[in-house]
Formats: C-alpha cells, sequence, structure tokens
C-alpha cells in the first residue's frame, strides 16, 4: 500500500533476504527461505510496475487534455483498414460511418484519448461521404439479407416499403455522420436501390407506371406487380377470359405471357432476378429476423423434390408450381401444356396421315418419354403433376399387339393341326375325345391396359367441342318418348349373308385338313 519509493526500498530489503538464502551454510533451512523470498520480490515487483504505469498514464492524460483545452493539434490518423490512432495508441475503428471504440480505454485516459480522435473524424466523415456520393454504381453490392455496402463496406440495409418494389432503406451510421453529409449519403443510397431494381426488374417497373393500362387491364398488371410478376392462371380466370385482343396485346407489349396455367413474366425467370424478387418479397412480407429462408432449387434444375418449409408463396415467385410432392418451374410446365396440346386436338390434315406418338382417339393422350424428360421425373410423380394441373387419367384394356396375335394364332393352330394328323399306329376312331382339333386350349392371355390422360371438362361445355351443346341438337333424332326415331332397315325375307372364308387363310386349311379325316374315317 505505500507510495513507489517505499516499495523500491522494500525490494531492496528482500534482495537481501534473498542473498542470505542462498548461503545453504548460514541457515537451516535455506531452499524454504528462498522460495519465500522469491515469492514475496514478485509481488513487490507487480506493485511497482502498477504505479510507474499509472503515474505515467497520469501524467499523460494531464499533457493531453491540457493540450485539447489549449487547442493543439494532437498526431492523429486513419489507416487505410480504419484503425484510429492517437498519439501513437490505438484508440479504435472507424468502418464506414460508425466509430467503434477500443475496449482498452475505458479510464479518463480513454476518454481523452476518443475526444482527441473526434477531431481527426470530424474531417475524415465529410470526406467519405463525398467520396460515396460520386461512387460509382458498381461501387456498391446488395447481399441476400438486404444490407447495403460500399466498397465492402456495410453503409446501410433495406426494410419494409410502402410497396415491395419501394423498400425503404434505414443508414448504417453512427453520430458522427450529420448535417449535409448525412444527407447526400443517404440520397445516393437510395438512388442506388432504385437503379437497381429498375435494371433487375425493368418490365415489372415499366408495369407499375404503364398510364396507358386501364380497367381488366390496369387491374391485372396491379396484381402482377404486387405479386412480383408471377400469378397463378386459375385466380384471375374471369379477368383473363374478359380480356379482348387488344388489352392482351398492351400487356404482351411489356413481356407478360398468358401461360396456360401461369400469368407470368419470363425474363424475370432468370437467376439475378429472382434473387432480388426473392429478397424484395421476403423484407416486405416477413419479419427482420425471418429474412433467411431455406434455398429454392438451384439454377438449371427443371424440377425437385418438395421442400414442406419453404412457403409455395415463395415457391412460385422463385418461378416454380408445387405439384405434388415435386415443385417444377413454371416455363416447364408451358412447354409441357404446349406438347399435349396438339395431341389432344390432333386431326389428319390429309388422307392417309398417321396419328402422332402419344395422340390417341377421342380427345386424349398418352405419357411420352419427351413430356417427362420436361420435367425431369417419370411414374408416379409425373402422374401427380398431370393431376395437379387438371388431367384425368382412365386406364383402357387394350388388345395384344397383330404380331403377338398372329404369333398366338399360329401356335394354336399347329397345336391343332398336329392333334388331327395321325401316325401310322394310331387308330383315329381309337383317339381321345381332348385331341380334337379344337379341343386344347392355350394359357389364356395376361389382359394389357394403357393409361389415357384427358383435360378435366368444362363445367357446361361439350366434352369434345368445348362448347355447349345445342338444345335442339341434343333433341334431334328423338321422339318425345326418349328413343331413336332412326330405325335399321331389315327385310325379313333376305336370308342373313354367309361370310366368306378366305381360301389363302390358316382356319380354311384347317377345315379342309378336318374334311379329310371325316371322309377317310
Amino acid at each position: 500500500d505505500g507510495n513507489i519509493d517505499t516499495i523500491a526500498a522494500r525490494i531492496a530489503y528482500i534482495r537481501t533476504w534473498t542473498f542470505v538464502a542462498n548461503r545453504s551454510s548460514w541457515l537451516d533451512d535455506a531452499v524454504g527461505w528462498r522460495e519465500t523470498a522469491r515469492s514475496v520480490e514478485d509481488k513487490l515487483s507487480d506493485a511497482l510496475h502498477e504505479r510507474l504505469t499509472k503515474r505515467f498514464i497520469d501524467r499523460r492524460t494531464s499533457v493531453l487534455m491540457k493540450r485539447l483545452r489549449e487547442k493543439e493539434e494532437l498526431m492523429a490518423v486513419i489507416s487505410d483498414d480504419g484503425d484510429v490512432v492517437v498519439e501513437g495508441e490505438l484508440v479504435g475503428r472507424l468502418k464506414g460511418f460508425i466509430f467503434e471504440p477500443d475496449s482498452h480505454h475505458a479510464d479518463v485516459h480513454g476518454k481523452a484519448l476518443r475526444a482527441a480522435a473526434k477531431k481527426v473524424m470530424a474531417t475524415e466523415i465529410p470526406e467519405r461521404a463525398k467520396k460515396l456520393a460520386a461512387s460509382e454504381n458498381t461501387s456498391f453490392t446488395l447481399d441476400n439479407r438486404g444490407v447495403l455496402s460500399w466498397q465492402n463496406i456495410p453503409v446501410g440495409k433495406l426494410a419494409a416499403g410502402e410497396t415491395a418494389l419501394t423498400p425503404s432503406l434505414s443508414l448504417m451510421a453512427g453520430e458522427e455522420l450529420t448535417g449535409p453529409d448525412l444527407d447526400i449519403v443517404t440520397t445516393r443510397l437510395k438512388s442506388w436501390v432504385n437503379d437497381h431494381i429498375a435494371e433487375r426488374l425493368e418490365p415489372l417497373v415499366k408495369l407499375q407506371g404503364a398510364g396507358e393500362l386501364s380497367g381488366l387491364a390496369g387491374g391485372l398488371a396491379f396484381r402482377l406487380v404486387e405479386n412480383l410478376g408471377v400469378l397463378p392462371r386459375d385466380s384471375v380466370a374471369e379477368d383473363v377470359k374478359s380480356l379482348d385482343q387488344e388489352e392482351r396485346g398492351k400487356l404482351r407489349k411489356y413481356g407478360v405471357r398468358f401461360g396456360a396455367f401461369s400469368i407470368f413474366i419470363p425474363v424475370l425467370l432468370k437467376p439475378a432476378a429472382v434473387a432480388l424478387r426473392r429478397l424484395l418479397w421476403t423484407i416486405h412480407t416477413r419479419p427482420a429476423d425471418e429474412v433467411d429462408l431455406p434455398l429454392t432449387p438451384g439454377e438449371g434444375l427443371t424440377s425437385a423434390a418438395a421442400d414442406p418449409g419453404i412457403p409455395e408463396d415463395l415457391y412460385r415467385l422463385c418461378g416454380f408450381r408445387l405439384c405434388g410432392k415435386r415443385v417444377v418451374r413454371i416455363d416447364m410446365l408451358e412447354r409441357l401444356a404446349d406438347e399435349i396440346r396438339p395431341l389432344v386436338f390432333w386431326r389428319p390434315s390429309s388422307d392417309g396421315e398417321d396419328r402422332p406418338d402419344g395422340s390417341v382417339p377421342g380427345g386424349g393422350f398418352t405419357v411420352t418419354p419427351s413430356m417427362m424428360s420436361l420435367v425431369g421425373c417419370s411414374g408416379d410423380e409425373f402422374a401427380d403433376i398431370l393431376r395437379t394441373l387438371g388431367y384425368r387419367c382412365q386406364k383402357k384394356k387394350v388388345s395384344p399387339a397383330p404380331e403377338k396375335a398372329m404369333e398366338q394364332k399360329d401356335s394354336s393352330l399347329e397345336a391343332a393341326a398336329e392333334s388331327e394328323s395321325p401316325t401310322p399306329s394310331e387308330n383315329p376312331a381309337e383317339k381321345p375325345a381332348g385331341n380334337e382339333a379344337g379341343s386344347s386350349e392355350e394359357p389364356p392371355a395376361e389382359e394389357a391396359f394403357i393409361e389415357i390422360w384427358r383435360p378435366a371438362p368444362v363445367k357446361g361445355r361439350h366434352p369434345r367441342r368445348g362448347k355447349p351443346a345445342k338444345k335442339a341438337e341434343r333433341q334431334k333424332g328423338r321422339h318425345p318418348g326418349g328413343k331413336h326415331l332412326r330405325q335399321k332397315k331389315h327385310d325379313s325375307t333376305s336370308k342373313p349373308r354367309e361370310k366368306q372364308a378366305d381360301p389363302d387363310s390358316p382356319f380354311a386349311a384347317l377345315q379342309a385338313l378336318k374334311q379329310k379325316l371325316e371322309n377317310q374315317s
């Protein structure tokens, strides 16, 4: 507890004891005395160092405070990394427009240093503000959390605004940025945000300010902007149905596509546009602590397994539609519809034209490999996609292929012929009845089915033509009782025509063989 001189005297005294303890013959317990003396000397040395340091700091602080009061210039610099150094000591760091003081200077001395640092920052902050205001757009970046950086230094963050396309901006700056400097920084950052949105989402920005659109077209444009460029068609089906060609043409000028399942702007499905629309949607609809959402399928994937943690609205915003257990890119679904449509409504353009692969009579289609390749899946997953899109499946029993049927017939005829041809030692009359022609039984062929898909019928429309059936047409050909008036003509005196067998067919040969055997018998 003494002053510096007292502590120094005690250290000199204890060193004398250390000298004595090092003489083994002078003391009974020389080793113990050496340990005790060394411990006491260490404590006294620490106390002396503390007292000297405090005296130096107090004097240095007194000098700094005096020079500050007399408004003398202190040696203060800010390094390229933002370190603020005053009179050779690190006071803190300047990150962008925020000063972070060093935690080691919390005493009076540190306060004096920070007061000196404010003077050098009073010059540095305005210079930085001018540099930021004059910077090119390439000097700024926006990350997936909405943080805006200038030369890799965070200077602002996006927040929810009136609309998703007009977010607000909060500056990341300390009390050192004030007055005109604060104004020019705020103006420049907001200008960059507006330019960035206008560049990445140009069709939406133009659609938002389209004065030529009114009525249903204007309402549909508003809905598209509100949903950042993607709408399920069934949610606006009545409005789309009521649009005339002129109004549709106006919307198409802004890049709007009227798809079978979605109303969207294809150019906004590019990765850069998707990333920005995802960020704006998240900022506008989610709390600040939920900016980090699970990642949606990456670039190049046409479909992926659905993640229950991702909202359906976010999937749609990123250009995907939830279809059962998978999500599929909406542009791939439109290509799928474009491939199915001509198969469903196929009509021969000339006599003898072959029906295309996948088309079936009656306005249906079967699944082809090219359909499955569009969405990157097959089997039950592809069937779920078709059902989600409104298609209905019907299983139909089909006959074996002509080649297979002919082979079965030939094998049956050969077996029957062998059973009818007697060997020299056989007596045809003694042959078992089961060996007679036509009595040998072949195992029944397995029943084959195919899946025929058809679009879901629209209520109140003809399933084939898509138009309401006229009442006169429904009544045509019927009498009040409901039976058909047209009757098939039949002459009771005429005999039924016998069908002439083909003499070259296997059945004719078998019949001739059978007749010959009967004559021999």
